[in-house]
């Protein structure tokens, strides 16, 4: 770091919690061994974390702390950055402190310096709250001369009354290759229980001392240049996917949380669809097994977001409409059992080794994807992500517009089909239309297309639905009546649905398609 100037510099670091019994087995991985000429350096650290009564500084992305080591303090602040696969990027300004005051003048982002000198800000500073961390570091040089320090830290977040544990790796770039670091922790994650963490300790920080639990973490749109390549698209979705995915891991871990885990569900799907949209310019090596791995995840979500939808929405709607029937009440605890099974078994897989190792392994593909040259091997420029959207939407979109007669003779199974396309179709315009259409007529087309997704969506679940109610029993009289009324119900909304489907298919071939325009 610049300590003398103030400059800011960008850290690169890749974040990893470790369970604390293995820390030992860490610091001796024999991977470590020929690549650590530097003998490890231990220090105790112990940092203050400052912010405003109504924490506005978080609200803007900036964190500004006080760490002292060896009786020496070093000031810094930490500008908004930005997470992809558990690696972290942000600028950062480190500079000596006398006395443990807090001194923003030597900060060379006129912005950032404004904000932090602003009165409101400057004079309502205060301490919100703390780290107390022994870090074992060393520095690591690769045969390709990449300079890494990994960091163990062991100890605690402490926020008033509140505290808890520190226990993880930072993998830090200092010079080379950003690929290595993932490289480097799917090394150590053989022996290690080694998983992404996308959390830093602010962050956490800042959660103890509001008391706020982990929420749902929505889709993040990358930015994406239409003169650009496809295959740094797809690293800036395949990124995106992988934050998703961890940070409602993260919070499938301490709760049950139908709607985090329907994140988790969302987040990977986005990723399959990025795999299927972007094969063109994906490794076949690296790609298969990685699509082998999130068709097995995507697998273990299904049972429980089928409970969650029969508990949440089906049993509650037919209940509601029979309020004299007795046996609803029976349904729903034998429904509610078995949805806590597939959650437990859910949440065993998120928490699983072979979890963490796929997240590692897309995450090192993205980061090798940002890193590929503009020209391929074979000396032919790519076309550029104008070109390739526009041919993916056509060709895409040519499958998905039955005509009348067609459609009326759909059975289960190639309507099941027509809705598989039809999300690849929907997924395609997510990810590719923002780059090269009008939003207005972007809107138009995804809202249309989504109405018609969404009626497949609910046929698709009714159909689900009959597999569940195999699985309940109607051992009295009650519980059978209800589970009559339950399938009469269902009979019926399917007639309402496929008068529907007609009507949402006749209005999507109505709607321009916005990459024509």
């Amino acid at each position: 770091m610049n300590a003398s100037t103030g400059g800011a510099e960008t850290e690169l670091e890749l974040k990893l919690a470790l369970p604390t019994q293995q820390a030992e087995r860490l610091r001796r991985h024999p991977a470590l061994r020929p690549i650590s000429p530097h003998r490890a350096v231990i220090a105790d650290l112990d940092a203050i974390y400052f912010d405003t009564p109504d924490l506005a500084l978080q609200a803007q992305g900036v964190a500004v702390r006080l760490r002292e080591a060896a009786g020496q303090w070093v000031q810094t602040v930490k500008g908004r950055g930005n997470t992809a696969g558990a690696l972290h990027r942000r600028s950062e300004w480190e500079t000596p402190s006398e006395g443990a005051g807090l001194d923003f003048s030597g900060i060379d982002d006129p912005v950032l310096r404004r904000l932090l000198n602003a009165p409101d800000i400057r004079n309502r500073l205060q301490p919100v709250f703390r780290t107390r961390f022994r870090r074992w570091a060393r520095l690591l040089v690769l045969p390709d001369g990449t300079r890494i320090e990994l960091a163990l830290d062991e100890g605690t977040i402490e926020a008033g009354e509140h505290k808890c544990a520190i226990s993880e790796v930072e993998l830090e770039l200092k010079s080379g290759r950003p690929a290595a670091l993932f490289e480097l922790a799917l090394a150590l994650q053989h022996d290690v229980a080694l998983s992404p963490e996308p959390r830093s300790k602010a962050e956490r920080g800042y959660r103890l001392h509001s008391g706020i639990a982990e929420q749902p973490v929505r889709t993040r749109t990358p930015v994406l240049d239409p003169a650009g390549s496809p295959a740094l698209a797809c690293a800036a979705f395949l990124g995106a996917g992988c934050e998703q995915l961890q940070r409602n891991r993260a919070g499938a871990s301490v709760a049950v949380d139908s709607e985090v885990l329907h994140q988790v569900r969302v987040a990977l799907r986005r990723l399959r669809a990025s795999f299927g949209l972007f094969r063109s310019v994906l490794p076949a090596d690296a790609a298969a097994p990685l699509a082998t791995e999130l068709r097995w995840l995507t697998g273990e979500t299904g049972p429980a977001r089928d409970w969650d939808v029969f508990c949440e929405q089906t049993l509650p709607k037919v209940a509601a409409s029979f309020p004299a029937q007795a046996g609803f009440e029976a349904l729903a605890a034998q429904a509610q059992s078995r949805r806590q099974q597939a959650h437990a078994r859910l949440r065993l897989a998120l928490e699983s080794p072979r979890c963490a190792r796929l997240q590692l392994e897309l995450g090192h593909l993205a980061t090798t994807l940002d890193a590929a040259p503009a020209t391929p091997d074979d000396g032919k420029p790519a076309p550029s992500l104008r070109e390739f959207a526009r041919r993916n939407l056509r060709r895409r979109a040519r499958k998905c517009l039955p005509g009348r007669e067609e459609l009326a003779a759909f059975d289960d199974a190639r309507r099941h089909a027509w809705r598989i396309a039809l999300k690849k179709l929907r997924y395609a315009g997510d990810f590719l239309l923002p780059a090269i259409a009008r939003p207005s007529a972007s809107r138009r087309w995804l809202s249309t297309l989504s109405s018609l997704q969404d009626i497949l969506g609910s046929m698709n679940d009714a159909a689900v639905t009959e597999g569940l109610l195999a699985q309940l029993t109607g051992e009295d009289a009650p519980e059978a009546a209800a589970l009559a009324l339950v399938r009469g119900w269902l009979a019926g909304a399917a007639s309402v649905r496929l008068q529907n489907l007609e009507v949402a298919r006749s209005r999507l071939e109505t709607v321009a398609v916005p990459w024509k325009n």
